[in-house]
């Protein structure tokens, strides 16, 4: 029989199966492996990008934090103008407007209270505390994206946790040093809001997607940046000073360039894999950091903090593995 189909009939065939309606819930769909393995080529140029700014911030010493956040801020936003207005991105109309607003006040809130942390808590203490980000952000991910959490996630996260403490060896588990002061009982809750705000903005960027552009996405996060390190230098009652000389000013436009960069691929990465899988991956930030601290400021090295090198390499090679060969590692929670 050939007789041609109705119109309500294909209609409703063309809808339903079209490239741009959503799968039937019934269906699993997997991103391209090509996909995956940009992301998380991304996420690894971010680690990179993000310890390399750090190294350069340190030999920045006569500029208050709250001015180098936002001073990076205005160089990334300028440099954001200019890319958007070469490719012809747009600004200022943009779908999903709230979620892009919320993720850059997210992340410019992760970023202040980090800062606060580094500087009233024990080095070792805020990192161990900030870096428990996955573990925030495989729960987040799980309730609101439905994101697979595997036994894969809970082994990562817990290995880099426990890596983590080795590298930083905080006090509360290595014991106080003896010039460390005695601080408020709440200073530990700051950088644990700071992993609980980069948790919440990674799930909103994976949730913002492919609608809106990186770059967008990417500037009003440093529009963030700058207004978060602004209240900070006024809070702390820091002032404001220009370098003297030309080192510092070159310094700060090479980390700007490096802190606009990261952004947009750390935006673009979130649109092509997991959000716990990204931030699982970013544990290598403390491999980096510890590395950097090594061969370049020559900082002494032990055992345990080499076997902790060794365990959050161990975690991120195994989740970025069953990412890239999209295993499904057992159970599922």
């Amino acid at each position: 029989d050939h007789s041609t189909p109705n119109t309500t009939e294909l209609t409703t065939m063309q809808i339903t199966e079209g490239p741009d309606c959503p799968p039937p819930p019934d269906k699993i769909v997997r991103s391209p492996a090509k996909h995956r393995i940009a992301g998380i080529i991304l996420i690894v140029m971010c680690s990179v990008m993000a310890t390399t700014k750090t190294s350069l911030v340190r030999y920045i010493a006569d500029i208050p934090t709250g001015e180098i956040v936002a001073v990076l801020g205005v160089y990334c936003t300028c440099a954001y103008c200019v890319i958007a207005s070469h490719m012809g991105i747009s600004l200022i109309r943009f779908p999903r407007a709230k979620f892009v607003i919320l993720r850059g006040a997210l992340a410019a809130s992760a970023n202040v209270c980090k800062i606060w942390s580094v500087k009233n808590l024990n080095y070792g203490d805020a990192t161990a505390l900030v870096f428990t980000a996955p573990l925030f952000t495989g729960i987040v991910a799980r309730i609101f994206l439905r994101e697979k959490y595997t036994i894969a996630h809970v082994f990562s996260t817990v290995v880099g946790l426990v890596g983590i403490t080795m590298i930083a060896k905080p006090g509360f588990v290595f014991g106080a040093r003896k010039e460390e002061t005695e601080t408020e009982w709440w200073y530990p809750v700051i950088p644990l809001l700071a992993a609980i705000f980069l948790a919440l903005g990674y799930c909103v960027q994976r949730s913002i997607g492919k609608a809106v552009s990186s770059f967008t996405v990417s500037f009003y996060l440093v529009i963030c940046q700058i207004i978060a390190g602004t209240i900070f230098n006024f809070v702390s009652r820091a002032d404001w000073v220009i370098p003297e000389c030309h080192l510092p000013r070159l310094l700060l436009l090479i980390a700007a360039l490096l802190t606009g960069t990261m952004f947009a691929s750390l935006n673009r990465a979130l649109a092509l894999i997991p959000a716990t899988t990204a931030v699982l991956i970013r544990n290598l930030d403390t491999v980096l950091a510890y590395l950097s601290q090594v061969f370049v400021f020559g900082v002494a090295t032990d055992a345990v903090s080499i076997g902790g090198a060794a365990l959050v390499m161990s975690g991120t090679i195994l989740i970025t593995l069953t990412k890239i060969l999209d295993l499904t590692c057992g159970v599922e929670f």
